[in-house]
């Protein structure tokens, strides 16, 4: 067999497989191992348990509901956010991480205390007879981390979709940036809902146009479609699940009651988005529990330091929001957890499991002085 006959036969062999499948094999892998899509166990369980149901082998979209302004929304994505750039060996995943922040508002200082929050968590849990870091250590380790946080700011719905049909391309190349060597945790769009408004008066404004102008009015209308378009296709060539933050534009039933039958909110975006997400989450601040009719002085005195703890805590609660959900899939969220609980410190975004944890560890350390004594 001639060199050129062989050469055919060997490259007929040969099997093309595209760079999505390739990311989408080794992010299998991975999860497998990990059992992880975030890194914060009751948000990654209810996630599985809608992918269950929803059969879907594309990667899972979370979006991010707050129902007032400053719901805790973009704090808990600064907390996903450092949980993907730390290290594996300092209890993250070491990943990179894309933000789109069309709201402006996505502050990397804050990014950093929280980071420096998760490491110190970690080194408490996994103490070691090694002297402590020094500040410079810890700085620079920080630094480190945050070269992997990839902030984009578009100031309109083209300009962002225009950002998120480029991520490929600047992601593939080894000399932009440097978390070519990381696999992508998250692509997070903070938030969808900023240009909705602007949108709604192009949207009316084109509807008025004469006949002559009906490209235009599709184009407006096309908006937000070709948007999720954008962003859906980043995500299956990076293989990487989505996040999105959204607040709630729609009338509220009872802003301060946040029982059974207020945990459903239709969606307020436009088509198609409302059947984009796998979970949707609501954010909130702990409501503070009303005083009732019939209280004396005496007691509502007693009450109003419980009340002022419940604000100095800074207590948030995340639950799913049950519009649309079948009964079949509520009811195993119910079983497995639906929601979890954080506060937001001066220090950063603090889970419950982390409170409960460093309770604990106050409450041994104090059994051993006084052991001690």
């Amino acid at each position: 067999m001639s060199a050129e006959n062989l050469g055919r036969k060997l490259l007929g062999e040969v099997e093309e497989v595209g760079l999505d499948e390739i990311l989408n094999s080794l992010r299998s892998n991975d999860n497998e191992t990990t059992s992880t899509t975030f890194g914060i166990p009751p948000l990654d369980t209810m996630l599985k348990n809608m992918s269950e149901f929803r059969q879907s082998n594309m990667p899972p979209v979370l979006e991010l509901i707050s129902l007032v302004s400053g719901g805790g929304k973009t704090h808990l994505l600064y907390h996903l956010t450092a949980i993907a750039i730390i290290l594996k060996a300092q209890g993250g995943r070491q990943s990179a991480v894309v933000i789109i922040d069309t709201d402006g508002r996505f502050s990397v200082p804050r990014l950093a205390e929280q980071v420096k929050l998760l490491l110190a968590q970690h080194s408490a849990q996994n103490p070691t007879n090694a002297s402590p870091s020094p500040p410079s250590d810890m700085e620079e380790t920080i630094h480190a981390a945050l070269r992997h946080v990839h902030i984009f700011h578009p100031h309109s719905l083209a300009s962002t979709t225009a950002t998120l049909r480029s991520l490929p391309t600047y992601l593939f190349n080894p000399t932009a940036h440097h978390s070519f060597d990381r696999a992508v945790a998250f692509i997070g769009l903070d938030s969808a809902s900023a240009f909705y408004w602007q949108y709604r008066s192009e949207a009316d404004d084109a509807a008025l146009v004469p006949p002559t102008g009906i490209a235009g009015s599709n184009k407006s209308a096309r908006a937000y479609t070709d948007l999720l378009s954008a962003f859906r296709h980043s995500s299956k060539v990076l293989n990487a699940p989505l996040i999105f933050t959204n607040r709630h534009l729609g009338a509220l039933k009872d802003p301060n009651s946040m029982g059974p039958s207020s945990r459903s909110f239709r969606p307020s975006l436009p088509p198609p988005w409302p059947n984009a997400p796998t979970l949707r989450l609501v954010v909130h601040r702990a409501a503070v529990r009303k005083l009732p009719v019939q209280i004396s002085v005496e007691e509502a005195k007693r009450e109003s330091e419980t009340r002022q703890q419940v604000v100095r805590e800074g207590k948030f609660e995340c639950f799913v929001d049950e519009f649309g959900v079948e009964e079949r899939v509520l009811q195993r969220l119910r079983v497995d957890g639906a929601g979890f609980d954080f506060r937001i410190t001066a220090e950063g975004v603090v889970l419950r499991s982390e409170v409960a944890r460093a309770d604990a560890d106050a409450d041994s350390s104090h059994e051993t002085e006084t052991a001690k004594g």
